[in-house]
């Protein structure tokens, strides 16, 4: 995946996002049916090549690499650059002055030195943005593996969480119907989390001080749901992601959509689970909030107090409301699917687009050297006396130029020659109907 497909997807992706962002703020639907969206926005604009079908938004992108000028596209007609004599006209040059042959084969040929020459005006700007995108990705890389590696380390040598915080984590599972973690005790870290480098673990501050029992249960549910709803996959991903669109800023505001609503779900998880716990739930949410910000340790994984959710206010508006279940249905992830599949760039026949517009001219420039060359040739044959040769480049040559009027003409006479009447009989009339008058074709 290149810099330039993605730039390509977010013609699809942004608008795409934009009618999202209107969609959630005027109707505002549950946070999980807002989480689908936006995470299908960002599969739009990740999207990689896949020639399957064809989509409206396979036609947008190849509108915008016409109009960016990403592929050369070819006039509606052949347009004619300088002179090109025709076959006959070298022949004769080549049969009275074979010197100037080569020059008007060259001039017939220009075209071909010509166009890539044209093209590659600007060539160097592709390679200079290139090493650009890889040199930012390398930058993301290798900073994102200074902050994970430490903290991996941390979390290995972090002794395991007493019996009784594992119990709870236990039924908490049970009631959420997913596999209980380990759970490991982590100094410096003022939040739980889920850390998911690996086997993913949930992650206790060492000591934290004393929310309560019905506290730490919406807590522990909270994490948990991460994992009921799959997001330390999408967090698998996040990191490969933002080496290969780091340039991007509607990457970035797409992702934080997605982290956003991430922890809005989880929240309406913790509350559908144990609604009568949503005040202990809240007032701890506030106060892991103001010691996340002092923390020895930066918090890492899919964090139930992340300091970069903008809008606390409304987790905490939504947690003491009274809520509904908090998955998404059928129906909502289907339409995500449709509608994501309607816009992915990446879904076209033939998958990437080639430079197949000039191909024709570029044909039809390649063949009209070769038969110059053919002809050329076969006067030289002709002049050394090498009939048979001479007629098998001729018949080559009327293969490539049907049209060829003086190809047809010659092979006659070298037929005549040979006795074979009927077969120059036919050449002679095929010189006659395009264009030779009857004693020029006949002779």
């Amino acid at each position: 995946m290149s810099p330039a497909w993605l730039l390509e997807n977010s013609l699809v992706a942004g608008p795409l996002a934009l009618a999202v962002a209107l969609f959630v703020r005027l109707c505002a639907p549950r946070p999980a049916v807002a989480h689908c969206l936006w995470l299908a926005t960002l599969g739009v604009l990740l999207m990689p090549r896949l020639p399957w079908i064809e989509t409206p938004g396979a036609a947008l992108r190849r509108e915008l690499r016409a109009q960016l000028g990403l592929v050369p596209t070819a006039p509606a007609e052949p347009v004619p650059v300088g002179p090109q004599p025709s076959a006959v006209d070298l022949l004769r040059l080549a049969a009275t002055a074979t010197d100037e042959a080569p020059a008007a084969a060259a001039r017939v040929a220009a075209p071909v030195a010509a166009a890539p020459a044209g093209l590659g005006r600007a060539a160097w700007i592709g390679p200079a943005l290139g090493l650009a995108w890889l040199a930012g990705a390398l930058v993301v890389l290798v900073r994102s593996l200074r902050r994970i590696a430490p903290f991996q380390r941390l979390v290995r040598r972090s002794p395991r969480a007493p019996r009784e915080l594992c119990a709870e984590v236990r039924h908490v599972a049970r009631a959420l119907g997913v596999r209980a973690p380990e759970v490991r005790l982590v100094a410096g870290v003022a939040s739980p989390s889920i850390w998911c480098l690996g086997r993913p673990r949930l992650l206790w501050p060492a000591g934290a001080p004393d929310l309560g029992a019905r506290a730490r249960r919406a807590l522990i549910a909270h994490e948990l749901a991460h994992l009921a709803r799959r997001d330390h996959w999408v967090s698998w991903l996040d990191l490969p992601a933002a080496a290969l669109a780091w340039w991007n800023p509607l990457f970035w505001w797409i992702r934080g959509h997605v982290r956003h609503f991430a922890e809005l779900s989880c929240d309406a998880w913790a509350v559908w689970a144990y609604p009568a716990d949503r005040r202990f739930f809240a007032e701890a949410l506030l106060e892991l909030q103001a010691t996340t910000r002092t923390a020895h340790v930066p918090l890492q994984g899919l964090g139930a107090t992340d300091s970069e959710c903008k809008d606390f206010e409304r987790r905490l508006d939504m947690i003491m409301r009274k809520g509904t279940f908090p998955r998404v249905s059928r129906s909502a992830m289907l339409a995500a699917a449709v509608v994501a599949a309607l816009a992915a760039p990446g879904f076209s026949v033939g998958g990437e687009e080639t430079c197949s517009a000039p191909a024709p001219v570029v044909a039809a420039v390649e063949a009209r050297a070769k038969s110059v060359k053919l002809s050329d040739e076969a006067v030289q044959l002709l002049k050394d006396g090498d009939s048979k040769g001479a007629l098998a480049l001729l018949r080559e040559l009327v293969a490539l130029e049907p049209e060829n009027a003086w190809a047809h003409g010659r092979i006659g006479l070298l037929l005549v020659d040979a006795g074979e009447l009927d077969a120059a009989r036919a050449s002679f009339l095929r010189q006659y109907e395009l264009g030779h008058d009857r004693p020029t074709a006949l002779y």
